[in-house]
């Protein structure tokens, strides 16, 4: 009892050291004065502390304040020594006459004059800006005035400027080698820059899940520690000489490679372990695993939220908790190769979760890559780090370190490439993955009895059958073992098999339950629902005649399919795509195998890179299909996927009107369509990306009409863009862009005659939607006015001249 109550103390103590020290560090980390100044132009003074990346012509970077103008109250000290994000704008940007900028670059002192501004909240691609940036202690952007206004006034000093000056000169001495695309990858694999990677070999090194060598963590660190004990026994040094070479090369590597949270655990791991081999005392890998926890979140709580946090410390708590038992059902293989193979299972294991749900797929042969690639990084990180150190003396030592490490850095390149060309597991086949798992775990004890293995249930739980089951198996196994074995393997894969094809009729059985559950049968009336999809927009129309529309798919992560499955829909008739904006389009491509699409409505003309190459002369847009990762690539992958599936494509334009079910859709559309190129650069035919506003006022706006009553769906298009549209009165409105400032005017409403308006938004979103203003507006003008971040989904029941609105949470009249 009193041991329980020591253990209970300590932990509580622990706990409350921690949350105390936690507390600390986040106010100190966010507890600065810029946000106070949001919306002024400042002449300041910055230093870059962080790797600057570049995109679309910016510049960006973390940057440490050194001075700073005064705000109104005369007060010029207050923000200096706080960490902004600084922004700097194209050059193409810039007033004309202004002098040509200069490339930035870690550890630059620039004087510019900026506008102090807010991070950006949630984009309709899903990224966040604001949290990010807080995550790093950053609450303010910098904003440049043109690029042409950023002054270099020097460099900084001191061990910072001296790592500044060995990272510049590594970078060059890793560029020495034979091919440019394979030195940038070296310098990736060294350094963790992987800016100048070129895109293709980006996709597949995540695919392959063999990306994790461009992150300078754990397995670099352990190489290097290895490499060093290994120079210190040739060079026949004590033992306590390679400890202390190796343990100082892992810290030195944090601020080398910038000390992000995989090379802060690499290196608290590494010199906890070599201190106790020092000593002479064991250790145990659940306490090196938790201290270097609490010295990464000492440091910056916030790392919890940091993908590299969560990506390194599931891979070795995968490998505490599998690395053995793997090991054991490999113990017939040769020891270094089953040692290989198990470390790679537990670590894409203990991964896979993680990546299923920040990148929504995870790699399947990510234990092969590794098993083949993983073996050639410690001579690669070797090489590169001994041409970062012999480059100082001569260059020509980094030449030929470079050629030698090209040879096994092209070997990791082409094994990651052949390994992209498989199906990554999606996380919208998670639920079809985990039902085939669960089979194969249940009659894996029969492979096992089959096999002559003597199986047991866990914990010896008495199951009813399974001893006379598995025992009948066993008395009646094939006597060749070989035939045995092959015959195990089989009943493996067929219940693998069967759970992977049961998944869709158990889906739809269980949404069929749902249903009935929640009360949600097929109407007897025309039915227009706006679903609860988040921050985003999906209108689902149902017919008497078990017709079915959907107006935008939301975006991802939101269940579009449960909940179709819910309402009892299986096909869709219709789908009308307003824009390619992702909180539009996004939950319809991550669940598009689970639905049958008969027809899709949109206004973007595809062409083919060819086409745009012949046409313009430009092959920029590239032969890869679809512009992978973008937001118009995965629009563009929804289209191949609809395409290949057999759905029938309707080019959308004012004036386009068709029927189904009984329900009547008319069509307006802008006069331009939407071009994008199937290929690298979906928007090469615009010369750029358009802009957010752009996008919005291309919506597809559609009138709905049953009867007397119809019903506006306007995608994103605001009142400036509706107003050009001759649009017919209408009932009940969708608020376009989530009930955005200037969504709708008080004239198009008087004009319309709406007596309802439903704003499909999410709770506590970061754009601010609804604005206040337009809500104002709305309950001055409409008598029912819905958000279905505070009521849920909203339905309309039409009935002749009549609407009943209900809601999910609270009825409405």
């Amino acid at each position: 009892m009193g041991a329980w109550l020591l253990i209970g103390s300590v932990l509580l103590v622990g706990l409350f050291g921690g949350y105390l020290v936690g507390n600390v560090r986040v106010a100190a980390l966010v507890g600065g004065v810029l946000q106070s100044r949001v919306g002024d132009t400042v002449e300041a003074e910055l230093c870059i502390t962080g790797q600057v990346r570049s995109g679309g012509g910016w510049q960006s970077a973390p940057a440490v304040v050194r001075s700073l103008s005064a705000d109104s109250t005369g007060a010029a000290s207050q923000g200096v020594g706080e960490t902004v994000l600084l922004e700097v704008p194209p050059a193409d940007e810039a007033p004309a006459g202004s002098p040509a900028p200069r490339a930035l670059s870690q550890g630059m002192i620039v004087v510019l004059r900026a506008t102090i501004e807010a991070p950006e909240g949630p984009s309709d691609s899903g990224y966040d800006q604001a949290r990010q940036l807080l995550h790093q202690g950053i609450e303010v952007v910098f904003r440049a005035k043109s690029a042409g206004s950023v002054r270099v006034v020097g460099q900084r000093g001191g061990v910072s400027g001296w790592f500044d000056r060995l990272r510049a000169s590594a970078k060059a001495d890793l560029s020495r080698g034979p091919s440019p695309a394979v030195n940038e990858v070296l310098q990736g694999v060294v350094m963790g820059d992987t800016v100048g990677i070129e895109k293709d070999w980006l996709t597949a090194f995540r695919r392959s899940g063999t990306a994790h060598m461009l992150s300078v963590s754990g397995l670099h660190v352990a190489s290097l520690a290895a490499i060093m004990i290994g120079l210190a026994r040739l060079a026949r040094a004590a033992r306590w000489v390679g400890f202390v070479l190796a343990g100082g090369a892992a810290l030195l590597m944090i601020p080398f490679v910038g000390a992000s949270p995989p090379i802060i655990r690499a290196a608290a791991m590494i010199c906890v372990v070599l201190t106790g081999r020092w000593v002479g005392r064991g250790r145990d890998q659940w306490q090196v695993l938790a201290f270097a926890a609490v010295v990464v979140l000492g440091l910056n709580p916030f790392a919890l939220f940091d993908v590299g946090f969560q990506l390194s410390f599931a891979a070795f708590l995968g490998m505490l908790l599998l690395l053995g038992p793997v090991q054991r059902a490999l113990k017939r293989l040769p020891d270094g190769i089953a040692s290989n193979v198990a470390v790679s299972v537990a670590a894409s294991v203990g991964t896979a979760p993680v990546a299923l749900v920040v990148f929504d797929q995870t790699s399947l042969v990510s234990p092969l890559a590794n098993l083949l690639v993983v073996p050639a990084l410690p001579l690669v990180t070797g090489l590169g780090m001994a041409s970062v150190l012999l480059g100082l003396v001569w260059n020509g030592f980094s030449s030929a370190l470079d050629t030698l490490a090209s040879l096994p850095m092209m070997w990791a390149v082409q094994v990651s490439r052949l390994m992209a060309v498989a199906p990554v597991l999606e996380a919208g086949h998670a639920g079809r993955a985990l039902l085939a798992m669960t089979m194969g775990a249940v009659v894996l004890p029969g492979a096992l009895a089959v096999t002559g293995r003597v199986v047991r249930t866990p914990f010896d739980v008495p199951l009813p059958l399974f001893r006379g089951s598995v025992g009948w198996l066993r008395a009646h196994r094939p006597r060749n073992r070989r035939l045995a074995a092959a015959t195990g393997v089989v009943i493996v894969a067929v219940g693998l098999v069967t759970g992977a094809l049961a998944y869709t009729p158990v889906a739809g059985a269980w949404g069929a339950l749902q249903a009935a559950a929640h009360g949600r049968g097929w109407p007897d009336q025309v039915e227009v629902r706006v679903l609860d999809i988040g921050q985003g927009n999906a209108v689902l129309v149902r017919t008497p005649g078990h017709h079915a529309l959907l107006f935008d798919g939301g975006p991802a992560g939101r269940d579009l399919a449960g909940q179709l499955r819910g309402l009892g829909v299986r096909k869709l008739d219709l789908v009308v795509i307003s824009h390619p904006h992702a909180d539009h389009f996004a939950g319809l491509l991550e669940d598009i195998d689970d639905l049958d699409v008969e027809a899709l409505v949109d206004q973007v003309q595809v062409i083919s890179s060819a086409e745009w190459a012949a046409a313009s002369g430009d092959t920029r847009a590239g032969p890869a299909a679809g512009g992978s990762g973008t937001e118009a690539g995965e629009y563009l992958r929804l289209r191949h996927q609809l395409a290949e599936d057999g759905c029938r494509y309707v080019f959308a334009q004012t004036g386009y009107s068709l029927d189904v079910g009984g329900v009547s859709i008319r069509l307006f559309a802008p006069t331009r369509p939407l071009v994008m190129v199937d290929g690298s650069d979906p928007w090469a035919a615009r010369g750029g990306e358009p802009s957010g506003d752009e996008l919005n006022g291309a919506s597809v706006v559609a009138v709905i009409s049953v009867g007397s009553i119809d019903v506006l769906i306007p995608g994103d298009a605001e009142a400036e863009v509706l107003r050009r549209y001759h649009l017919p009165p209408t009932e009940a409105v969708v608020v376009p862009h989530h009930g955005s400032r200037g969504a709708v005017s008080e004239v198009l409403l008087r004009e319309w005659g709406t007596q309802a308006a439903f704003i499909s938004s999410g709770e506590g979103n970061s754009f601010g939607h609804p604005s206040a203003d337009t809500v104002s507006l709305l309950e001055e003008s409409v008598a029912t006015v819905l958000r279905t971040d505070t009521v849920g989904w909203v339905s309309c029941t039409v009935n002749g001249d009549q609407m009943t609105i209900t809601t999910e949470r609270t009825p409405a009249q």
